[in-house]
């Protein structure tokens, strides 16, 4: 089977190339052909999202293909694998789109027992299709599902041609979903090298293979860290250059140090790669970059000064406490500021008793000052790295009335009860830190409030100290559980019932959302194919298209969210640098939800680009109002996450969003 597979993979692109201009003979079905006003389309639909697979079996084999694209396309977004081996015979279907929809279904699935089915189908209708995107979809899906053999052959394929960018790009995302798998081999990483250093190649192909440098192990980088050095100097493309900085940064060559300090300095250099150079900081000896990255505090760029801030958040040590403490004091942007607050404290050992005191009480002032609840919570978190400060975080956090601040507070308690290091304190002082946290923890669970339940609860899961006897004999976890909602409370349910499980404790009640939330079909007929809305924030306008077609229940929900004004008045709580921006939280600390869910959709749509819009969930079908814009791409997202829109405008606006900026109103624009 291997033999023939590799024997295709070899000749395929050859017969593709020779045939490429005979045309099919019959028309095809293509998407252009999907009609969503068809009543057996729209059931089909209707059974994919109430997760009834069993009612669209009979639709597989059915004679029209819209149903049987309908059909295969929504088992493959279920997921469900016992399913799977229903869809093989579609890999062998008449219609070019309805193989197409199996081979992606396949892959969603992740069934390993298919392998040999997609081995079987691939190459097998180059002659007649010149298209080869269905080649490129079976090449992916086995890198979701294969063995490292079957990488092996994959990796060592070498006679396709630049120009051949579909199974370019199908077997550079084949090798780096099989990394994503922890499945890797020299020839994988020897093709990702040669690929990514040719301009020849497709941008799109060339972002995964920098994307396999960034998950690869250290000893594969040093095997190829001369041309990937010289890469990184000859690229003008951003998305390569910062991934080259992540990747090059962990060898620790001082050569590359002395680069990235020459790159800092140039003042035209794009701000994403110098944000990935404090994070490529973190692998160099920490006293020959710290100078630079002190220098970067005063950037007058915020995003570059946080990110500087940042670093030292992460490798700071004590003699850089005074230092650091002058820069935060003169530092006019609250993000830089509160970072190295939080660095300080981090920090600072215990011994340094008068110091820490002036220190916290100076974050307190601050704390007191700001009315910008992220600005609070920033300077709660700096006051959390103190193991004494549990009374000060209950007094200003736990009981404010801002839910950001409230729920960073318990975070704040949870990181000191799992980072503690016991040996070091004698079992009279863990006894009275156990007396001064167990009331905070009681008091949070029978809060009523579902984010502060579920950090609470999160807490106690992680916590090196024990607090099991405490907690069942007060008998809250039952309590706590019977007052929560569904689905609006899912990540607190979930979170006490897994420290039900670790405690012993049976619980009757099962977290599994039940199906809330039908397809508005009459707001999609309202809903024009070009429907674009407009994001105004404090930075400026976000206007973005909507893909309705290919994620019809998100598009609506989000539509009625827009109507109902559920997104005005919001904040960006979750800025994750050179990842995504996120905001729809109603809580504004990322555990708020709405009393409704609607379905993850897995469409054929890929996190390959800046400006995607797709929706948070905490788990597979629990989406509900949160939603995030990617700053790149991020092909960790693919399959897991609903992509539902594209930014359309200047995307400039993305990259000056910073934590605490605000969303004013949503509106359609058409």
């Amino acid at each position: 089977m291997n033999l023939r597979f590799l024997l295709l993979l070899f000749v395929g692109v050859t017969i593709f190339s020779i045939n490429s201009c005979v045309p099919p003979e019959k028309k095809d079905f293509t998407k252009k052909d999907i009609d969503f006003n068809d009543p057996t389309f729209r059931k089909i639909l209707d059974f994919q999202y109430k997760r009834l697979p069993d009612s669209i079996l009979s639709y597989i084999s059915d004679k029209n293909p819209l149903y049987r694209y309908a059909a295969v396309s929504a088992i493959g977004s279920i997921g469900d694998s016992s399913k799977a081996n229903y869809i093989t015979n579609s890999l062998h279907d008449p219609e070019y789109i309805v193989r197409l929809a199996a081979a992606h279904s396949i892959g969603l699935i992740g069934n390993s027992s298919l392998e040999d089915s997609l081995i079987n189908s691939f190459g097998k209708y180059d002659t007649l299709y010149p298209n080869t995107q269905f080649n490129e979809e079976i090449l992916e899906s086995l890198g979701k599902i294969a063995d490292k053999n079957t990488l092996r052959l994959i990796s060592t394929v070498k006679t396709y041609r630049p120009s051949d960018s579909l199974l370019i790009i199908g077997q550079v995302k084949s090798i780096y979903r099989f990394l994503q798998r922890n499945i890797w081999t020299t020839e994988g990483t020897d093709r990702m090298e040669s690929i990514l250093s040719s301009h020849r190649y497709k941008n799109k192909a060339r972002y995964y293979a920098s994307e396999y440098f960034i998950l690869i192990n250290i000893d594969e980088i040093n095997r190829h860290k001369t041309s990937l050095f010289n890469q990184l100097k000859k690229v003008n493309n951003p998305i390569l250059k910062k991934n080259l900085v992540l990747s090059l940064g962990k060898t620790a060559d001082e050569n590359i140090m002395n680069y990235y300090f020459t790159m800092l300095k140039d003042s035209l250099l794009n701000t994403e790669v110098k944000q990935n150079i404090f994070k490529a900081f973190d692998n160099f000896p920490y006293e020959k970059v710290k100078d630079m990255a002190m220098i970067s505090c005063n950037d007058s760029n915020a995003i570059i000064s946080t990110a500087a801030a940042d670093f030292f958040l992460r490798n700071a040590t004590p003699k850089d406490i005074y230092p650091l403490r002058d820069i935060a004091q003169n530092s006019s942007d609250w993000h830089t500021k509160s970072t190295l607050y939080q660095a300080i404290l981090k920090t600072i050992p215990n011994y340094y008793a008068n110091t820490k005191a002036i220190i916290i009480n100076d974050v307190k002032k601050l704390f007191e000052q700001s009315s910008n609840p992220y600005e609070k919570a920033s300077y709660i978190k700096a006051i959390g790295y103190d193991i004494n400060s549990f009374p000060l975080l209950d007094e200003l956090g736990i009981k404010s009335e801002i839910p950001v601040v409230k729920t960073t507070a318990m975070e704040s308690i949870g990181n000191i009860l799992q980072n503690i290091n016991l040996s070091q304190y004698s079992q009279g002082s863990i006894k009275y830190y156990k007396s001064i946290i167990l009331p905070l923890l009681l008091e949070s669970l029978s809060s009523n409030d579902a984010g502060l339940i579920s950090t609470t609860a999160e807490a106690l899961l992680n916590s090196k100290i024990d607090f099991k006897e405490d907690i069942v004999d007060s008998g809250i976890l039952d309590k706590t559980l019977q007052q929560l909602k569904s689905p609006s409370d899912y990540e607190a349910i979930s979170n006490l019932i897994k420290l039900n499980t670790k405690y012993g404790i049976t619980t009757t009640i099962n977290n599994k959302i039940a199906y809330n939330n039908p397809l508005d079909w009459n707001l999609f007929d309202s809903l024009k194919d070009t429907t674009k809305i407009n994001i105004k924030t404090d930075k400026g306008d976000i206007v973005l298209l909507l893909f309705k077609k290919s994620a019809p229940e998100t598009v609506t929900n989000f539509i009625k969210n827009i109507n109902s004004g559920a997104y005005n008045d919001r904040y960006f709580h979750r800025v994750v640098p050179n990842f995504v921006i996120q905001s729809g939280c109603n809580r504004g600390d990322g555990y708020g939800a709405g009393n409704f869910t609607f379905r993850t959709e897995q469409n054929y749509m890929e996190f390959d680009d800046s400006g995607y819009i797709g929706m948070a969930s905490s788990g597979k079908d629990t989406e509900s109002m949160q939603w995030f814009i990617t700053l790149g791409p991020t092909p960790k997202l693919d399959s897991r996450y609903t992509l539902f829109g594209k930014v359309i405008s200047d995307k400039n606006i993305l990259w000056k969003i910073m934590l605490g900026d605000k969303v004013e109103k949503i509106s359609i624009v058409n």
